[in-house]
């Protein structure tokens, strides 16, 4: 089966199952802001879109997969965690294609606003394009202050300051 860890597929074959996926299989995404990303860490933002996720669906699953070693807080359902999960569960797998392909469409969407910084291309990893851009043209709201070049850069402006 195609449907397996998504950093494996290809982009025409992620947008190919991602559409086979919305089609018979219920889905539900959900997010977390880079303001809460920075204010409890990436982790539990994590858990917290995993979680609000789950809340949004519009049937109450019997059961929820986890890809990981964590489980979030007070889950209104039964959920078990499995290490390395999109290797090993066909759900969990569908499910982080969904997810890369969200994210995917994210950061090409954010690289029409924010045309410097190359999200189009490295999807929001920290390549010396994308650091270049930042201290060039500075950070966007979409920016997380706990990312090490955006708290350098912010380092530097204050420094600066002073």
């Amino acid at each position: 089966s195609d449907i397996r860890d998504s950093k494996k597929l290809s982009k025409p074959k992620l947008k190919i199952l991602n559409a086979l996926i919305h089609e018979f299989c219920i889905v539900s995404i959900a997010e977390c802001s880079p303001q809460e990303i920075d204010k409890h860490n990436i982790l539990k933002a994590s858990l917290y879109a995993m979680k609000r996720s789950i809340e949004n669906i519009n049937i109450t699953p019997d059961f929820a997969l986890i890809d990981g070693n964590k489980i979030p807080m007070d889950l209104s359902i039964r959920a078990k965690s499995i290490v390395k999960g999109d290797s090993i569960s066909k759900s969990i797998a569908a499910a982080s294609i969904v997810a890369k392909f969200y994210r995917d469409k994210v950061m090409e969407d954010l690289s029409f606003e924010f045309p410097h910084y190359g999200w189009e291309r490295n999807v929001g990893y920290p390549t010396e394009q994308h650091r270049n851009a930042i201290n060039k043209y500075g950070i966007t709201p979409h920016h997380r202050k706990s990312f090490s070049p955006v708290r350098n850069y912010m380092e530097s402006i204050i420094k600066n300051v002073s």
